[in-house]
């Protein structure tokens, strides 16, 4: 469970920010706190369930949230160098020649991680690279020497300074058994990062994605929320495709389609392709509720970057799938949700708190983060209204609202 994430210098961020999920407890918060559905507590933290983070565009959201997407995949996958190279970009205004440094605090099993990594921009290598468990080091290395750790990590001689620690001892047979559990922990944290803006990655991959919906139980779940995305939508099926056929002839595979199935959208009066003709908002939607399910299931982070074409409604049923108790075939309360979003209804979000809205805010080409509850006067009522006041620092334009009629009707036209 994602505890804290900080980055330093990386794009748009220069001075260091942190995405603190900890919501602190006192006396005058504290039943509110523990009685939060969107709260879990481990240990002695409580921890937020849900950020929905605002911005004006080019405020950095994306940024935010493509370096935690990144930052994990480098621990993760060992042969996947684009993750290194989307890591290696300073703030090329302030910081060009600067490090980048990244931080991330998460919870597997009750257990405290600690993980940082100092990127050298100038020579495109790793600087220094730490992990903790609960407070105990399991490996620290400068450059391409362990300096510290438990003996397994200490044993190990010249980590390529242009990989991660546990990266590299997975890529070899001899350390692959040993790097495995503290691998593992990386990937059943994080990370289901839906298919933003591209609504035909379900449909490229059904045969997949339908054999892991009726495995893992979530068919039927998966199926009465696609129905309540549009109110045509009575019932979904999967049938075989008859134009499916892989040949060793590429123009024939363009040809014909690529998976056994197709998805089938049941309305009053007809069948059809659910791919074909239901709107984009609609198969956005349908693309991203596998992820969501996924991270529900396993109770991991999932990241909606800007969930596209799909109205408020949508993204609130969305949001209290989140909540403690929502479905017995989904109760896993370590599953998190970080949504990036322009829609201010969302601010009058039933069972949340000022701790679960985050604002970034962008000026003289450097991103800042901060958390609606970092305001001492503010009332959780008052979030949306104070918000498009822009007393909260973030932007928000209400200019957008106002554009004159001049710049749709040509006024000499109507004389």
């Amino acid at each position: 469970m994602l505890v804290s994430f900080s980055a330093k210098n990386y794009k748009s961020f220069y001075d260091e920010v942190t995405l603190d999920m900890r919501i602190e407890v006192n006396d005058s918060n504290r039943e509110k706190v523990e009685n939060n559905p969107f709260v879990y507590k481990i240990n002695d933290d409580y921890i937020s369930k849900l950020c929905i983070l605002y911005g004006h565009n080019g405020s950095g959201k994306s940024n935010l949230l493509n370096a935690i997407q990144y930052l994990t995949n480098v621990n993760i996958y060992h042969d996947t160098p684009a993750n290194y190279k989307y890591l290696f970009i300073p703030n090329m205004i302030y910081g060009k020649d600067e490090n980048t440094e990244f931080t991330l605090e998460f919870y597997y099993n009750n257990i405290l991680f600690f993980y940082k990594i100092i990127l050298d921009n100038k020579n495109k290598k790793i600087k220094y690279e730490l992990l903790k468990e609960n407070n105990n080091i399991v490996f620290e290395r400068n450059n391409s020497n362990i300096l510290n750790g438990n003996d397994f990590f200490i044993n190990i001689k010249g980590i390529p300074n242009q990989i991660t620690v546990m990266a590299y001892c997975y890529s070899v047979d001899d350390y692959r058994k040993n790097i495995k559990n503290y691998q593992n922990i990386f990937v059943k944290n994080f990370f289901s990062y839906a298919f933003i803006n591209f609504s035909e990655a379900l449909f490229s991959d059904i045969d997949n994605v339908y054999s892991i919906l009726k495995n893992s139980g979530l068919w039927n779940i998966y199926k009465k929320l696609i129905s309540l995305a549009d109110v045509g939508i009575d019932d979904i099926k999967v049938i075989e495709n008859n134009n499916y056929k892989i040949t060793t002839n590429y123009m024939e595979n363009v040809l014909f389609e690529r998976n056994k199935y197709k998805l089938i959208s049941i309305h009053k009066d007809y069948e059809a392709d659910f791919r074909k003709v239901e709107s984009d908002g609609t198969k956005n939607y349908a693309n991203n509720l596998f992820g969501i399910l996924g991270a529900l299931r396993s109770g991991i982070l999932c990241v909606l970057d800007e969930f596209q074409g799909v109205q408020s409604e949508l993204l609130e049923l969305v949001i209290s799938l989140f909540q403690k108790n929502m479905f017995e075939d989904l109760d896993n309360p370590t599953a998190q949700l970080i949504l990036s979003t322009h829609d201010t209804n969302l601010m009058s979000l039933k069972n949340t708190l000022l701790n679960h809205y985050w604002f970034l805010n962008k000026e003289d080409n450097k991103s800042e983060l901060y958390c609606a509850s970092d305001f001492e006067d503010l009332k959780r009522e008052d979030l949306e209204k104070e918000y498009k006041r822009n007393s909260l620092k973030a932007k928000y334009n209400s200019r957008l609202f106002e554009v004159p009629s001049k710049f749709f009707i040509d006024e000499d036209i109507n004389k």
